[in-house]
């Protein structure tokens, strides 16, 4: 997340009282009062979208899980990345998982956010897009950019899973861990930048980047590093007995379990930072197509157009097709000053 968009939140946190058209005679009691309300609300918003983060990421982990053991039909009758062949495809209990959670997420804020919404989150970016009017708006674009940038990341982590014999399978031991650790850190982090910024909005802290939480001021640092080297050790247990097997095995974002554990940092900081940006208002990128390409034999511009088109979709939280070389949406293929859309 870039520097100003936190500085949009903590103006946001800290002034929106200001806006809400207290009687001017109200003490700067009342005032100090309505920005923790505000702070609290923030704080909320955005935890509850990482733990709907962490809930979509179990969820996607249990159909994928579930297709390598030849319990689940395979795509096309069921894309495990795509909710909305979930039932059809006979994982019904997955979208009553997240209907569940959602429910609850926007009970909770309804108690949390009465009269203290962020004033700068007045709309939901793409790709869910909507106005934010009420406490019940404000989950419901939390929980659509939770589960579509879940989806997108869970995509990237994992590539397309082999079918396995059983769950003692290498292979099923290592995907499995890439999925549930996905949302686990995503919840971790958030969790981290949250509170940053919440003491700041409260003058608790000095002017540090809540967002990067591995840098050297960061008020979480410590800890979250020894989250870190908890995940990277986890990841070397459960996807490090043959690596050379698990590459030929696994399409997935990396081919050692130090590029799986980089792989799933950098999602994960994706879906986070997409999050607070949204809650601060900052405006989501148009989004990106490219030239069809099948990714072999590319020349060193093809190869840079293919790294900008990727890192597009992922701030658009866009599903990507390497094979295409574009991003999907639900109401077509996005289209930029950089390139032209293409036909699937």
């Amino acid at each position: 997340m870039t520097r100003p968009a936190v500085t949009k939140i903590l103006i946001t946190l800290a002034f929106s009282a200001a806006t809400l058209s207290l009687d001017s005679t109200a003490s700067f009691g009342a005032v100090e009062q309505q920005t923790k309300r505000t702070a609290r609300c923030h704080r909320h918003l955005s935890t509850s979208a990482a733990e709907h983060m962490r809930d979509s990421a179990k969820a996607f982990n249990r159909c994928h899980t579930a297709q390598m053991l030849g319990k689940l039909p395979a795509a096309p009758t069921l894309d495990c990345n795509d909710v909305s062949t979930w039932a059809a495809g006979g994982f019904q209990r997955g979208l009553d998982l997240l209907e569940r959670k959602a429910q609850r997420m926007t009970r909770r804020t309804a108690g949390a956010c009465a009269d203290a919404l962020p004033t700068e989150f007045t709309n939901c970016p793409a790709p869910c897009a909507g106005t934010i009017d009420s406490t019940a708006d404000a989950a419901s674009c939390m929980r659509c950019l939770a589960e579509s940038c879940t989806a997108g990341a869970i995509s990237r982590t994992y590539g397309q899973p082999p079918q396995v014999a059983n769950r003692s399978d290498d292979a099923y031991r290592c995907q499995s861990y890439i999925g549930a650790s996905l949302g686990s850190f995503g919840r971790i982090r958030m969790r981290a930048q949250t509170l940053c910024l919440f003491n700041q909005a409260l003058g608790r802290l000095p002017d540090v980047d809540c967002a990067d939480v591995e840098s050297a001021d960061h008020p979480d640092r410590r800890s979250f590093a020894r989250r870190l080297a908890m995940m990277d050790n986890a990841m070397e247990r459960r996807c490090g007995a043959d690596p050379a097997t698990l590459a030929s095995d696994l399409d997935s974002c990396g081919t050692n379990p130090t590029e799986q554990a980089s792989c799933v940092r950098d999602e994960s900081q994706t879906c986070t930072n997409q999050i607070l940006d949204a809650l601060a208002g900052a405006a989501a990128p148009e989004g990106c197509c490219a030239e069809p390409h099948t990714g072999e034999g590319m020349t060193p511009r093809e190869q840079c157009f293919l790294q900008e088109c990727r890192d597009e979709c992922a701030a658009d939280l866009l599903p990507f097709r390497e094979s295409c070389l574009f991003c999907d949406t639900a109401g077509g293929h996005y289209e930029t000053e950089h390139c032209t859309p293409q036909l699937q």
